[in-house]
């Protein structure tokens, strides 16, 4: 705060998410009225309809998101949109500051300046409580969902496009031929298939159980083979929703255990065929090999080797390295020296199944090993056809499915198997509302399942009210992910009694997880739903502690602390309506003696743009 006072006397401020919400008034009054000149600030106060200013200056062109990246156009509107003051200015200036930061390119900032705004896409993220509050009043829940929803409306929009792919992939399916081959070759091609098979299913439990070993064997170098696909060189493995993440960085190992693969682009160095694949080829290097793009989901196996290739990418060095070591790979594949990854015993992934699938492996490989495999060359370039065109029968069969769901009601099936789940845990029925639906149907600030449950379970009974307001802050999304260094929020040391009342949490949430499964719903992970990060600073709150002592214990900003807090007491204040309509008034008294204890001092005030004068 007296930081900010002395900048303020001389014109200038700062304002971002993080900081207090009455001094984020403060710098939003003082700049609509002329009196900052220079105000550094994120987008958030871009967004704001009456904040014109002469000049925008773009100190830089990224943006920390956990890791560096280039701001996209819609960011770059936003905030370039501030410079020109109407009635004042003739013409906005709008300054960007470059740097050789490697996260963005020339082409990045060519792009920003076309000044294309992004499509518009919806998020629709249907809940419990949305589907408990319209059976409640209308009955029909999946109907009404599907006429209304703006997600919807788009994706009808797209069904003349997915009958476009369907077309053009039956005309590509169409034009792959299998030759006929010899009764002796037609064996050894069904083996070969089977295994294919095989290959395919452990690779589908490899990528359900992947672990850390699992990805740290992703590193440039990596022998690996994909769908459709002779053994190449990994060249980059990137992540598409950010371009800055470096290569074998914890992050990135994270991101590969949890996120889904088919956002993950591996760059190999591999021997071209001259069968038309349907991938898209990134840079041709010669009529022999190519460099090729490929989602990670499409992987099959990862051999044991790894050869060494220059850091530099450009340059024909580089090039000519890569084929010199795919050439050395090549005797190895040909002299069966090349060891692949074995799941069970390297990645150290323990499955019942897998191990099943591991020994029939085994097994169909020593009986092709003893076949005479004649015209290899032969078999392997029906094989890759074969594998194609199963490939586009897949596609086919996917894109027929989703059509078919766009014509009638994308979430249709979403909505029944939710509607299944709130009947086994008794929230419905016959199609009315149980006193546990109720409640869930008021509450939107935090897991109305989890609450309810937790409510039903007597959880808060026995509880006092600063160690429900602990609980509850796990509740509570965060309004910030990274602390004042710029670094993720790592999990606190929780004390013994914060453990305990955090594992109430855990045990209803794995038994509610254990119902979703049932129905197929697959639920997210504890640790990414629940986090501890503002149990102990709300839990001081509520004891009494003022906000400088909360800020010396933790990293978090004030800001966010307070904004927290805020939505803490909405949270709390859900559900002491939901107990007054489920007449549970003990449990209400428990509740809004808990509100007063954190709806005090900077959390209780209004903003100042909203008082009287």
């Amino acid at each position: 705060m007296k930081n900010i006072t002395k900048l303020l006397r001389n014109g200038i401020g700062y304002h971002h998410s993080g900081i207090l919400p009455i001094v984020k008034d403060c710098v939003e009054f003082l700049f609509q009225n002329g009196l900052i000149k220079i105000l550094f600030a994120t987008e958030s106060l871009a967004i704001g309809i009456n904040m014109p200013t002469k000049t925008v200056v773009f100190t830089r062109m990224q943006k920390f998101d956990g890791n560096y990246r280039c701001i996209n156009n819609s960011e770059f509107i936003q905030m370039s949109g501030r410079s020109g003051r109407r009635g004042k200015d003739s013409q906005g200036l709008s300054i960007m500051m470059l740097d050789d930061n490697k996260s963005s390119t020339m082409e990045d900032y060519k792009n920003l300046l076309n000044c294309k705004s992004e499509k518009l896409y919806s998020h629709f993220h249907l809940r419990y409580y949305q589907i408990l509050s319209i059976i409640k009043t209308q009955n029909t829940a999946s109907e009404y969902i599907g006429k209304k929803s703006f997600y919807q409306f788009q994706v009808k929009k797209g069904a003349p496009l997915k009958k476009t792919e369907i077309m053009r992939t039956y005309i590509k399916y169409n034009k792959i031929v299998i030759p006929n081959v010899e009764e002796d070759n037609e064996e050894i091609l069904n083996l070969l298939e089977t295994k294919e098979d095989i290959l395919e299913n452990i690779q589908e439990i490899v990528f359900e159980c992947r672990n850390k070993i699992w990805a740290k064997s992703l590193e440039p170098g990596r022998i690996i083979k994909f769908k459709n696909n002779d053994w190449g060189i990994l060249i980059n493995l990137r992540y598409v929703n950010s371009k800055s993440i470096k290569q074998n960085s914890e992050i990135l190992t994270n991101l590969l255990i949890k996120e889904n693969l088919k956002d993950f682009i591996c760059e190999i160095f591999i021997q071209n065929n001259n069968l038309k694949m349907n991938l898209n080829i990134d840079k041709k290097i010669d009529n022999y090999n190519e460099i090729k793009s490929i989602p990670l989901s499409d992987l099959t196996e990862i051999s044991k080797v790894k050869v060494d290739i220059p850091k530099n990418s450009n340059g024909k060095n580089f090039l000519k390295s890569c084929e010199k070591k795919l050439m050395e790979v090549k005797m190895m594949i040909k002299d069966k020296n090349l060891q692949i990854f074995n799941p069970i015993t390297d990645f150290e992934i323990k499955n019942n199944q897998l191990e099943k699938l591991n020994d029939k492996l085994n097994f169909l490989n020593s009986k092709i090993n003893l076949k005479e495999e004649k015209n290899s060359l032969l078999l392997k370039s029906i094989m890759k056809l074969k594998s194609e065109k199963k490939e586009f029968e897949k596609t086919l069969n996917s894109n027929f499915k989703e059509l078919e769901k766009i014509e009638e009601f994308e979430l249709k099936e979403d909505v029944e198997k939710m509607e299944h789940v709130l009947i086994e845990l008794s929230y419905v029925t016959s199609n009315k509302l149980t006193s546990k639906g109720q409640l869930a149907s008021i509450i939107s600030a935090g897991d109305e399942i989890v609450l309810t449950e937790l409510v039903f379970k007597g959880v808060f009974d026995k509880l006092e009210s600063i160690q429900i307001i602990a609980l509850l802050s796990c509740f509570v999304k965060e309004s910030g992910r990274f602390t004042k260094d710029n670094s993720y929020m790592n999990i606190p040391d929780l004390s013994p009694v914060m453990n305990l009342i955090y594992n109430e949490i855990k045990e209803v949430f794995y038994d509610v997880s254990k119902i979703y499964r049932m129905f197929g719903i697959k639920n997210k992970d504890f640790d990414e739903e629940f986090k501890p990060h503002f149990m102990e600073p709300s839990f001081m709150w509520a004891n009494g502690s003022n906000l400088l002592e909360i800020c010396n214990c933790t990293e978090i900003y004030e800001g966010n602390l307070i904004s927290c807090f805020k939505r803490l007491d909405e949270l709390i204040s859900q559900l002491i309506e939901g107990c007054q309509k489920i007449e549970k008034y003990n449990l209400k008294e428990i509740f809004k003696q808990a509100s007063s204890l954190i709806n005090r001092g900077m959390v209780a005030d209004k903003s100042l743009l909203i008082l009287d004068n």
